[in-house]
This record gives structure tokens, sequence and C-alpha cells, in this order.
């Protein structure tokens, strides 16, 4: 199978500039898979978190015999599990975000947002973590639900390819319809010049 053809706003140099560049999570995610990020729930980890008192039906290599040692009752050890992360971009594609210096070497507001959005959700990818891509006006226009793996990526940056800036701005509908079809807590990042 042939390589995804690379695209303009994931060039090497950039890359190379975000490749020390880590996306963490200040509050518990929760995750279908491990990752770098805090969940909620409890696994097999390194990180020890407490004890609590054995019940019947747990797994016995979870006992912590030294506890038991000590206080004559059965007590098991439980961990912190790692999870992975959902990373939403919503990129504002209004009228206002067309906007082009009158330097022709710089970049219009959308290219500026897409290459933010690209880099994001390479970064995301890149750590095992679930980049989405939204793109909204008066109303949401495009809803890339996250998904890991280079596939999504590259169906990402070939929307972000495609963009045209048209119409007003109003974010309020398009957060509604988000907070509706996204199921999970994590990231969302909202790329935009905040002008209606």
């Amino acid at each position: 199978m042939p390589a995804p053809p690379p695209t303009r706003f994931l060039d090497p140099t950039l890359l190379r500039s975000i490749s020390g560049i880590e996306l963490k999570a200040r509050l518990l995610v929760e995750g279908m898979y491990a990752s770098r990020h805090r969940s909620p729930d409890y696994g097999y980890s390194v990180e020890f978190v407490d004890h609590r008192e054995y019940t019947r039906g747990d797994e016995l290599r979870t006992i912590d015999w030294k506890m038991l040692a000590r206080t004559e009752r059965y007590y098991v050890k439980r961990f912190e599990m790692e999870s992975n992360m959902n990373v939403v971009c919503l990129l504002d594609t209004s009228g206002s975000m067309g906007y082009v210096p009158q330097d022709k070497g710089r970049l219009s507001k959308l290219e500026y947002g897409s290459y933010l959005a690209a880099a994001l959700s390479h970064l995301a990818t890149h750590q095992q973590d679930s980049p989405g891509l939204v793109t909204f006006d008066t109303e949401m226009r495009d809803f890339l639900p996250p998904k890991q793996g280079k596939r999504h990526l590259f169906s990402i940056l070939s929307k972000l390819e495609n963009l045209a800036c048209k119409g007003e701005s109003d974010l309020g509908p398009t957060l509604k319809l988000i907070g509706q079809r996204l199921s999970r807590r994590g990231v969302i990042v909202l790329i935009s010049d905040c002008h209606s």
C-alpha cells in the first residue's frame, strides 16, 4: 500500500520544531487504551495509589502480603491506571478567518489555524491519543470524531487542505452539538479569531 501523500500543513521543519512538545491532561481522562494520562479507573501500573480491604472475588496476586503480616487483615493494593485522551480541534471557518495581510508572504488566519490544528493532531497521534476536528461558522460544517491512527490523521489533514472561509461565526450551536456528540472527557481546543 503506498504511503499517503504529504501535506503542506506538516512539513519536516515544523515536525522537528514540535518534536519535544507533549500534550498532557491536568485532570483525569477516561480512555480505552493505556497511554500517558491519569485515569479515574484503577489498573496495573507502577504508580501505587492506596489499599482497600479484600473482598471475595479479588485476585490473589493483588493482596499485599506485608500488610497482612502487620495487621492480620487482608488488603488489596490499588494502582493508578493511565489512559489515552481525546483532543478535538474546533476550527472557525467564518469569513473573518479569511483575512490576508497586505504582505503576500504572510498566511491568512485560516492557514495559521490549519497549521495549529495539524500540529496538535500530529502530536496527539504521536503519543497514541485520539485527535478529532470540527469546522464551524454559524453551524457545524465538518465533524471528524476522535480516533487513533495515522489514517485518521491523514483524513484530518486532507480536510484541512480543502477548507474555505465564508459567512459569519456563531460558536454556541457548535458547542451544544459537540457536547451531545462527544461521550468521553478530553481536551477541546478552540481555534478562532472570536470575531462574529
